[in-house]
Parts: structure tokens; sequence; C-alpha cells
């Protein structure tokens, strides 16, 4: 392999790995940004979701208890996670893909239920019981969705409707049943409020950012390969063949007549000139010995 070959070869190695970890930085960034953009997403909602349920807890079922007595049960305008349920699906509407869920554990709406992976994550907030959220990335149905989950502690309030069935209202014994959603324990974690914003286009899009870049760099990599293909083609390699050709033939006393002339850069000019003297002194060395 010539030093031609040998010094390709090297850069094109070397710029192959840069590109590579370019790509992989590029697509990292990307990735971050895109998580980021959807962490804002769900704090906004988280917020919203919080005032609705405060507000909910703090005006609306007390006065709605007022007007239609304790015993009644409107889930509708009684329950601030139905409440923020049924907003959730009307926002869900114009922002497909956008979802807030009470998963729990063993609820009294079946569509509540927890999943495995939510199960899972309530697990970890029942083991940690000082984290106030946690959140990550989930695949449902083939698709990625980032998702942020706040645990749900029994209070004393909860357990008037998920405590003994027997002293829930009746309203809520007629709509749900008795058997899904009781016997829950106060200061127990049975729930936590999900936040899902999706974000399969968004990391689709960070990879292919990162290709598009990294065929860039491809390009400009082969671009410059055959710069300096040319560039050690012509002012490098073929002088130097040219001087080795011509310092063979003064070692064999030929062609001792004709000057050595490279002038493409300083140093093989040096050398240039350099072989040259050994012609002049080889030259004149054999005219006195003849």
């Amino acid at each position: 392999m010539n030093i031609r070959v040998q010094f390709l070869f090297w850069v094109l190695m070397v710029s192959v790995i840069a590109i590579g970890i370019l790509g992989y930085a590029s697509f990292q960034f990307s990735k971050q940004a895109a998580l980021k953009e959807a962490s804002d997403k769900v704090a906004i909602l988280g917020s919203y979701t919080n005032a609705a349920l405060h507000y909910s807890r703090t005006q609306a079922v007390p006065m709605v208890k007022h007007l239609v007595g304790e015993e009644r049960f409107y889930p509708e305008i009684m329950s601030g996670f139905v409440m923020a349920r049924n907003v959730a699906d009307r926002f869900k509407q114009t922002q497909p893909g956008y979802t807030i869920k009470n998963a729990t554990i063993d609820p009294l709406w079946p569509d509540n239920k927890a999943d495995d992976q939510e199960l899972k994550v309530i697990a970890d907030l029942k083991l940690n019981r000082g984290l106030e959220k946690t959140n990550g990335v989930m695949i449902k149905n083939g698709q990625q969705f980032f998702y942020e989950a706040r645990p749900m502690v029994t209070s004393e309030k909860c357990l008037r409707c998920h405590g003994d069935p027997n002293d829930a209202p009746k309203d809520q014994i007629m709509i749900y049943g008795s058997e899904n959603g009781y016997n829950w324990k106060k200061g127990d974690i049975v729930s936590a409020m999900f936040i899902y914003v999706p974000v399969s286009d968004a990391l689709a899009a960070a990879k292919v950012s990162a290709v598009k870049l990294v065929a860039m760099g491809a390009g400009c990599i082969l671009f410059s390969l055959l710069l300096i293909a040319i560039f050690l083609g012509v002012k490098i390699v073929t002088p130097i063949e040219m001087l080795s050709r011509r310092t063979e033939e003064i070692s064999l006393g030929k062609n001792l007549d004709t000057p050595i002339t490279v002038n493409p850069n300083r140093e093989i000019s040096d050398l240039s000139r350099s072989i040259d003297r050994l012609r002049m002194s080889i030259a004149r060395l054999i005219a006195k010995r003849g």
C-alpha cells in the first residue's frame, strides 16, 4: 500500500469516526430538545389539571353538596377527576395523543384502570414516597409518549367515596357498583395522575436530522478526499516518484547529463536540488576516472 493510499485511508477513518460522533451528538441534542419541549407542555397541562382539581374541591363540589345534599352524587359536577377527564377528552379531540389519565390500581371507572407500565410507575412512587413526580418515555400502541406521573395520596375526604362501600353515596353505588374502587386506606398511594404528550414525530425528526447531517458530512468528506488525492498526486507523489526514478538512474550511472528540476514545493525542491548536486558530483567523478 503506497503512502498516498495509506494517508487517504487514515484520513477517511478519522473523518468517518468524527462524522459518526457528530451525527450521534446531533441526534442526542435534538432528542433532548424534543423531550424538553414535551416536558414544558406537560408542565402546562399539569398546572391546568391541578387548577381544575383545586377549583372542584374547594368551590364546585362544596356548592353542589350544599344545594343537593351530602348523600347525592353526580360525578360530572361532584368529582374533580371526572371533570378533569371529560375536559381532557374534549381537549384530545383537537390535540390527538395528549392524554390526562388518573391511572388507578382499583378504580371505580374501568377506563381509569392502570396498565402494566403505569402499575410499575405507581409501584416505584410507593417505594419512593418523597417523589413529587416522575417522568420518562413510554411506548403505547407503537407510539412514543413523554409522560409525567404525580402520586395521588388517599386522604380522609377520599374515603367518603372509596372507603367502605356501605358508607359511599347511594348514587355512586348505583352508577359504579360496589365491587371496585373501595376499601382504600388513608395515606396509601393507589393512583397517579399521568399526563402524556406524543413525541414520536419529534424523535423521528431528530433521527432524520441526524441522518441528513451525516449524509452531508459524508459528501463533504468524499469531496475533500478527492481534492486531497489530486493534491497529493500532483504536488507530492508524482515528483517523489520522478526523483526516485532519477536517483535509481544516477546510481546506475545513467542520464547523468540531464538536470533534475522539480519545484512543487519548498521541501521537495530542496530534495530535488540535493539529488541534482549528487548527479553532478557523480558525473564529475566518473569524468575524472575516465
